[in-house]
């Protein structure tokens, strides 16, 4: 997305938490925002603090402009408008801050809309992304765990089987960061040793098998940020790991829309 130099000079205050209703950020919280976007610089105590001895707001601005045009643009202004950034300041309120935000992105003609549960997504002339895709047939779970590591806002899970307590552990420090986290899966006996736990600490919908041949809910996919779609023959099973499986990584919103579009369907239709 493309912002006008008057629109970035205007957001840089609200990213560093200079303004009263954002997260006052410090000098290493910043660079850690901006690591989202690629960049690596680090922050040097006993050399100015940071790079290049800039002052916060220079280096935000010139961070800014650098990702002008770019999809990066796009995940800072999220990650800034994200309940994971918000709870850095408890005590303020995301949606009126999201509100200031849009008064100052319309004038770009863009916004930021919520998409459900309290998670924002820009809308506008967005950039169009070109569709990343990656095949992996070897250490699946690894894979798996560095995609759920990289989310920022939701992740929804939709597997017939889940019983891999070390994928669970992963989506449970992701909901303690405050991301939303719903589970769609299959209620039999398989799962049933792990269902008070899912159940307790995760939106979790059990779906049993349907009609006369006990038709299975036998998908094995995950929704990351409405981004990226995680899926294969691989379920999220501690037997999986000795199997030979596939997993497919999709980076496109195109594709996770319709992904997530299915699995509001699952969803609605499933036991709670």
């Amino acid at each position: 997305m493309k912002l006008s130099p008057l629109t970035l000079d205007r957001l840089k205050t609200y990213i560093i938490g200079d303004e009263p209703s954002f997260p006052n950020l410090k000098g290493e919280e910043i660079l850690q925002l901006f690591h989202i976007a690629g960049f690596k610089d680090v922050y040097d105590w006993g050399n100015g603090g940071m790079p290049g001895s800039l002052s916060k707001k220079n280096y935000a601005l010139q961070k800014l402009k650098e990702i002008n045009g770019k999809r990066e643009m796009q995940m800072i202004i999220e990650a800034v408008a994200s309940k994971a950034h918000f709870l850095k300041a408890p005590n303020l309120d995301l949606a009126n801050s999201v509100d200031v935000l849009n008064i100052i992105l319309k004038e770009d003609n863009y916004s930021l809309g919520d998409v459900g549960d309290g998670v924002y997504k820009i809308s506008g002339a967005v950039v169009a992304e070109a569709a990343v895709i990656e095949a992996h047939f070897e250490e699946n779970q690894e894979k798996i765990i560095q995609e759920i590591r990289k989310a920022r806002f939701l992740i929804w899970v939709a597997v017939a089987w889940l019983t891999d307590v070390t994928l669970l552990t992963e989506l449970r420090k992701k909901k303690a960061e405050g991301l939303n986290i719903q589970i769609v899966t299959q209620d039999d006996g398989i799962n049933a040793p792990l269902k008070p736990f899912v159940e307790r600490v995760f939106e979790a919908y059990y779906k049993a098998p349907r009609g006369a041949y006990k038709n299975l809910m036998h998908h094995k996919f995950c929704i990351i940020d409405l981004r990226t779609v995680v899926h294969g023959s691989y379920n999220w099973t501690k037997k999986a790991q000795y199997n030979d499986e596939t997993v497919t990584i999709n980076h496109s919103t195109e594709f996770a829309a319709e992904f997530a579009s299915n699995f509001m369907s699952l969803k609605n239709a499933a036991d709670r």
